[in-house]
């Protein structure tokens, strides 16, 4: 019966670390290098890989986020492009923390993990806040 009980909480715990997982992507290679300029309106980020159905972590774990967004994934043989698009309306954003390398805390921003090792425990993380187009 312990045995039993044991394979059972085992699948559990393995199946609820997927339950609200974010999606996962490939990047699209491109020769056509993306204008850098705040912007993914150029022809580089036409045939970009799109991921846009993504899920809250805070406040509501699993729930839908609150407002659209996309990410665009391009690679060249020296590169990794990624354009962002938040269609937020730019009154409802949160922007408190105005330094840099610092933790945004509350702030709404945008964030990029690579899982370069597979493993999904280490990589390379980078955030922005949303109001600062690079």
């Amino acid at each position: 019966m312990i045995r039993i009980s044991l394979i059972i909480f085992v699948f559990l715990l393995f199946s609820f670390s997927d339950l609200f997982s974010q999606p996962g992507i490939k990047a699209v290679l491109t020769e056509v290098i993306p204008v850098i300029d705040g912007f993914v309106n150029d022809e580089a980020w036409i045939k970009a890989a799109v991921i846009n159905d993504f899920y809250q972590r805070e406040p509501k774990t699993g729930d839908p986020v609150s407002e659209k967004t996309e990410f665009l994934f391009l690679f060249d043989k020296d590169n990794i492009y990624i354009g962002i698009r938040c269609y937020d309306e730019p009154s409802g954003i949160t922007a408190k923390e105005l330094a840099r390398d610092v933790s945004l805390g509350e702030d709404d921003r945008v964030q990029v993990i690579f899982d370069t090792f597979l493993d999904g425990r280490n990589g390379y993380w980078f955030q922005m806040p949303e109001e600062l187009p690079v």
